[in-house]
């Protein structure tokens, strides 16, 4: 497996070239602005259901809890974008000897990238709660749609966990595990199988289908509602989750990995190619 550096020299770049620089950079800070965004709703949610149905007072609160669990794992998506940062994300599950690792960080604390998929994961399992309590006080079909889209979420974000843990990272010589590509496809198209050839680039593609989803959602509820508050907040969580996660599209593809939507493919002082092995294949 090569090594290759990443450096982005301080006194060489503008503030908004050395946090928003390159496309994972971006998106981490896109998705924990996202979170904020979506904290704001949840709050404006509970004003509007106080004194509700115990149902509807439920699932406010439940889903205010679970926008602040969404907001720790945002910031560890927008800190894993620095350079150190990715180093120390390859250097902790590609270069780590797995009899070394405890069953905890094997599956669960290995790496920053896994820690917030972990937290995504966790946070939507709220829901469940949510969903239960709608049966319960007579509306199964609402209950129902939260626990079959909660957990359609939870097993979109698995597949990025799943990619993320160390001894799936290091499988295909650090190209990264290929188990669902493998299983479904198979076939041996280069470019198709640079773009979902793995579970992490697959993962990705899930993460954007599913923000680019939330996307076309927000932008209906601001359409109907033009003058909610509650529409815009949610438009504009719903916004930088499908950037954000489009980024992290570019961020692997082989084309525009380790370029900038926002400043180019190229900038002086910056090596950003790639910017990391996660998804992409390494030499030996």
């Amino acid at each position: 497996m090569s090594s290759r550096s990443i450096t982005m020299p301080d006194r060489e770049l503008s503030f908004v070239k050395r946090h928003f620089g390159t496309d994972v950079l971006a998106a981490g800070w896109l998705l924990l602005l996202a979170t904020f965004f979506y904290t704001a709703y949840s709050i404006l949610f509970l004003m509007e259901m106080w004194g509700d149905t115990f149902p509807r007072v439920f699932f406010a609160w439940d889903n205010l809890i679970a926008s602040l669990v969404f907001v720790v794992a945002g910031v560890y998506f927008a800190l894993l974008g620095y350079p150190a940062e990715l180093e120390e994300f390859e250097r902790s599950s590609l270069g780590v000897d797995l009899d070394q690792l405890s069953w905890r960080e094997k599956y669960f604390t290995a790496n920053k990238f896994l820690i917030a998929i972990w937290m995504f994961i966790f946070a939507c399992g709220f829901y469940y709660a949510a969903g239960i309590v709608w049966i319960i006080y007579g509306q199964p079909l609402v209950g129902v749609t939260f626990l079959l889209s909660t957990f359609a979420g939870q097993a979109a974000c698995f597949v990025w966990a799943y990619a993320a843990m160390p001894a799936n990272m290091q499988s295909n010589d650090g190209a990264g595990s290929s188990v669902l590509y493998d299983t479904c496809c198979g076939c041996d198209w280069p470019w198709l199988k640079a773009r979902i050839g793995t579970d992490a680039l697959l993962g990705n593609w899930l993460f954007f289908i599913a923000c680019f989803g939330a996307g076309c959602y927000g932008f209906i509820y601001v359409l109907f509602q033009p003058a909610s508050a509650m529409a815009w907040t949610m438009f504009a969580f719903a916004a930088n989750m499908a950037l954000g996660s489009y980024l992290y599209l570019r961020a692997f593809d082989p084309e525009t990995a380790g370029g900038s939507l926002f400043f180019g493919d190229s900038i002086e002082g910056v090596d950003k190619s790639p910017l990391i092995h996660y998804g992409a294949t390494s030499s030996a």
